[in-house]
């Protein structure tokens, strides 16, 4: 993975280390895109998508 303007590697950060960096960035005006993929990433490997909230049968589907 590319590393980040800042030299940190996202893919080798600890979840802890992620999010500290990822609150740094937020706070200095952006977070930048390799952040936001590995957040994405990690995410996606533990989040079911039918978890939660459950979808109101009354909801009309979002087009994917």
């Amino acid at each position: 993975m590319e590393k980040s303007m800042h030299g940190i590697e996202p893919t080798r950060l600890s979840n802890r280390e992620l999010l500290l960096a990822c609150d740094n960035e937020w706070t200095m005006g952006g977070l930048p895109s390799e952040l936001q993929l590995e957040l994405y990433n990690r995410f996606s490997k533990l989040a079911p998508l039918d978890e939660y909230p459950a979808i109101d049968p009354r909801q009309i589907p979002l087009p994917l």
